[in-house]
Order: C-alpha cells, then sequence, then structure tokens
C-alpha cells in the first residue's frame, strides 16, 4: 500500500488554476465585504433624519460614530484569535451572524443609550468579518493572482457604501430610518444559509482528521482555511488529475 506523503498546500494551490471553489469562496467574501461596507456606513446615511426625529443636535451623535468604530477594533482583535481555533471560514460567519442580527435590533432603539449599545456590538461583527475575509481570500488565491483577486474582494467594502447611500436615499423617503436597519440586517441574514453551505462543504481527505479534530494551523504550519481547500472534493480531482499528467503520484501534491 503506497504511503500518502504530506500535504504541500502552498504549492498545490499555487501550480493549479483557479477552481469552482475558490471562485464561490471568493464571491462570498465580496458579498460580505459589500455587506460590511454598507452597515459600517449606515449610522451616516440616518444621523440627520434621526436626529430631526429625537429633536437633537447631528453633533450629538459622535459618540454613536465612535461606538461603531469602538465595536470595529474589538472585533478585528477578538476574532483574529477566535478565527486560529474555529477556522476562519466559520469566523466569517459568526462575525456575519452579528452584524446582521445587532443591525436589524437597531431599528427598533427607541432611545441614546440603545442605540449606542446596538452600533458598538454591530461594529464588533464588522471588525471580525473584514480582517477575515482578507485572510481567507489570499489563502485561497495563487500567489500569481493574489494581490489582484485581494483588491477586488476588498473593493466590496467602499461598494457597499456607495450603493447604501443610493439605497439608503430612497428608503428614508419611503419608510423611514429604521428601514436602512432593516435592510441592513436581513441581508447578511440572508447569506448566512449560502456562507453556512459553504463553509461546511468539506469533505476530509481519508486518513486526515476532520475539522473538528485538528486545532491552530494545518501541515507545516499551514493555515487551516488554504489547507481545508485542498480537501475540497473538486478542489483534490484537479489536482490528482494535473498530478497524473505530470507524471507525478497524486498523493505526492494532494
Amino acid at each position: 500500500m503506497t504511503e500518502a506523503r504530506p500535504i504541500n498546500v502552498v504549492d498545490t494551490i499555487d501550480r493549479l488554476p483557479i477552481g469552482r471553489f475558490q471562485v464561490l469562496a471568493l464571491t462570498l467574501c465580496g458579498l460580505v465585504a459589500i455587506l460590511d461596507g454598507f452597515d459600517t456606513q449606515a449610522i451616516a446615511f440616518v444621523a440627520p433624519v434621526m436626529a430631526r426625529e429625537w429633536s437633537m443636535d447631528v453633533a450629538a451623535f459622535g459618540p454613536i460614530f465612535g461606538a461603531g468604530l469602538l465595536g470595529l477594533m474589538v472585533g478585528a482583535l477578538v476574532m483574529g484569535p477566535i478565527a486560529d481555533r474555529i477556522g476562519r471560514r466559520w469566523a466569517v460567519l459568526l462575525s456575519t451572524a452579528i452584524f446582521g442580527v445587532f443591525a436589524l435590533l437597531t431599528a427598533a432603539t427607541h432611545d441614546f443609550a440603545g442605540l449606542f449599545a446596538y452600533r458598538f456590538l454591530t461594529g464588533i461583527g464588522l471588525g471580525g468579518a473584514m480582517p477575515n475575509i482578507i485572510a481567507l481570500a489570499s489563502e485561497y488565491s495563487p500567489r500569481r493572482n493574489r494581490a489582484t483577486l485581494v483588491t477586488l474582494m476588498f473593493c466590496g467594502f467602499p461598494l457597499g457604501a456607495v450603493l447604501g447611500g443610493l439605497v439608503s436615499a430612497n428608503l428614508l423617503s419611503a419608510f423611514g430610518w429604521p428601514s436602512v436597519f432593516v435592510l441592513g440586517g436581513v441581508l447578511p441574514l440572508l447569506l448566512l444559509p449560502v456562507l453556512y453551505v459553504a463553509a461546511a462543504g468539506i469533505d476530509p481527505v481519508p486518513g486526515q482528521p476532520a475539522h473538528g479534530e485538528r486545532h491552530g494551523s494545518g501541515p507545516a504550519g499551514t493555515d487551516r482555511s488554504a489547507y481545508e481547500l485542498c480537501q475540497h472534493r473538486s478542489f483534490r480531482h484537479r489536482g490528482a488529475r494535473a498530478s497524473r499528467l505530470a507524471g507525478e503520484s497524486p498523493l505526492h501534491r494532494i
């Protein structure tokens, strides 16, 4: 029986063309970035209307803006170590759920304290998602296209902010300020099932431990998300085919 050799993850990703699973992963990261950009800027779109309805000066919303930014920082700091333990894909899923739920709850707030708390909690999810989708895009991309693909994915953030401004103008006039947060909460929650299916769509390599049995990084210090990409059925199939064409044993590379 042929003994399987260690998986050379980086080399495997670099030597194969970009496949459907990578395209799906990068597209989903881009969608999360768009929603992240929308929800990050949502408070800026509605603050003048809220200030008028609450009989407040717009300048009084400074702490609200600060709460969101503070949440972004906390989320980025907290979700990094969490992603190292559970995997970046699951960290993105968790972060998206957090900012979707609390953006939706923001629509129901009626006082300054509640708005402050919900924007801070929303910011934790927003801050946790962004560094992890950047890391995923980088890890799932071959070295020759990495800079371009990560840049394209990150363009989703400003695109979400721009689209949010255009959509919010119509929502505010038709339905009031809560509708902006409802949209900003519903869209991430609708995306969650798709993210879950993609995150769970890894078929472990026979003889290798399952996802829940590994902690930290993959073989030779490789990040687990890149390692698990090589475990996906379509990726292993393409790798085995490329190895046969090159006259190598598939076990040497995949």
